[in-house]
């Protein structure tokens, strides 16, 4: 099983939004991931990253993204940081609704861990792995299975 060590920088976290929120967010993402892609990998959300080898290491942070409003970046020593841009309108609480222009934060942690996967873009405008996923309240079948195959021929 590949496990990843996960570190929300919450020092980056906008000041209109609650860092209980945000790390409840995170979690739930990365609980929804785990249970998607149980036996394979394990994405284990820590305080702290030493100790742990650096392409294992995914750090999620607010700031501003290249290009949309979420990226994933890999540096030279094979880390990973999951971007997700502080001006863009997050939705952090999971509610039912969501109001017009909000951003769901679960789904472009997905999407973007998606693309660590190997996983490109999909023409299926319902897949989290759209180019511009639809605010998504679960992963659903086909993302799970589309979600495993990626990281299935990581190992």
């Amino acid at each position: 099983m590949i496990q990843y060590a996960v570190w929300f920088n919450d020092l980056t976290l906008p000041s209109r939004f609650s860092r209980d929120f945000a790390r409840v967010a995170v979690r739930r993402a990365l609980g929804e991931l785990n249970v998607a892609l149980s036996g394979l990998v394990q994405f284990v959300l820590l305080d702290d990253l030493s100790g742990t080898a650096e392409n294992r290491r995914i750090t999620i942070e607010f700031a501003q993204a290249a290009e949309g409003v979420a990226e994933l970046h890999t540096n030279e020593d094979g880390s990973h940081i999951v971007r997700l841009d502080p001006d863009a309108d997050w939705n952090l609480r999971k509610l039912f609704w969501m109001r017009l222009g909000e951003v769901d934060t679960e789904t472009f942690i997905w999407h973007e861990l998606g693309h660590l996967a190997g996983s490109g873009h999909s023409n299926n405008p319902q897949s989290i792995m759209a180019a511009n996923p639809l605010p998504s309240r679960y992963l659903t079948k086909a993302d799970r299975l589309l979600l495993r195959t990626a990281f299935e021929q990581m190992t």
